[in-house]
């Protein structure tokens, strides 16, 4: 058995166990930036909006109410699998009030005619559903409210970050998951203010590193965070990248 094999063994062993314990797909660093993120706002009504639902949902909202927060969190999600298993573990743990789930059903890129993971498509990927409209436009109809988090961790995420872009407002943060695939930063360049943060091997003793990205209207919203500038990472911009991928 070559060490590739084996490193992808044990990557896939890291997961079922990070799974079995319904832990967010985030390295243990990133888990920290973001509860910081929600200890900056821990005192105040706070509205997060993520799209995408997972573990993640779950772990935080259980910090946050752990904590007495006063907390609204509106999660979108574009599998069916997904939200009705998030759905019922809403319930199991008692989250109905804090937690509000929405679904815009339409299969993911990878489950597309004409998806080949062994190249990069031009075309064909972007939203054409009414699904897929509105689950990228969807913050836009809540109330006018602000709202003080976007977690941007689903389905068009290029686009999605347009949408935070929007209606963030002052004192407002985006967070990106995944932040190192490049494809990812042609938005996040619109951005007045933003930086990307290494978040470490992917799990312990891995290659595969991961990164989050933080932005905001302006950098006075960010100063917080200013204890991480030591795991601050250059911006790449892959050219190809900014042309391809972009849909997804």
């Amino acid at each position: 058995m070559s060490l590739t094999q084996l490193k992808q063994i044990y990557e896939k062993f890291c997961s079922s166990v990070w799974k079995s314990l319904r832990l967010p797909s985030q390295t243990w660093r990133e888990t920290r930036i973001i509860k910081d993120i929600f200890d900056h706002y821990s005192k105040q009504d706070l509205r997060i909006f993520e799209w995408g639902s997972g573990f993640s949902t779950l772990y935080y909202a259980k910090y946050l109410k752990k904590k007495s927060c006063r907390f609204e969190w509106y999660a979108l999600e574009n599998s069916k699998f997904w939200y009705e298993k998030v759905s019922n573990w809403i319930q199991e743990n008692h989250l109905g009030e804090n937690i509000f789930l929405t679904l815009r059903e339409f299969p993911a890129f990878w489950e597309k005619s004409g998806w080949d993971w062994s190249r990069r498509p031009m075309n064909g990927f972007e939203p054409s559903s009414q699904n897929e409209k509105n689950y990228i436009q969807f913050p836009q109809t809540l109330s006018s409210k602000p709202i003080n988090i976007f977690i941007v961790d689903g389905r068009f995420r290029r686009r999605c970050l347009k949408v935070a872009l929007e209606l963030a407002g002052s004192g407002g943060i985006v967070i990106l998951h995944d932040a190192q695939k490049l494809h990812y930063h042609s938005t996040v360049r619109d951005f007045p203010a933003g930086f990307f943060l290494d978040g470490g091997p992917v799990f312990l003793g891995s290659q595969r590193r991961s990164q989050i990205w933080i932005g905001a209207r302006t950098g006075a919203d960010l100063t917080f965070l200013k204890k991480y500038e030591m795991l601050q990472v250059p911006h790449q911009c892959d050219h190809l990248c900014l042309k391809t991928l972009q849909e997804v």
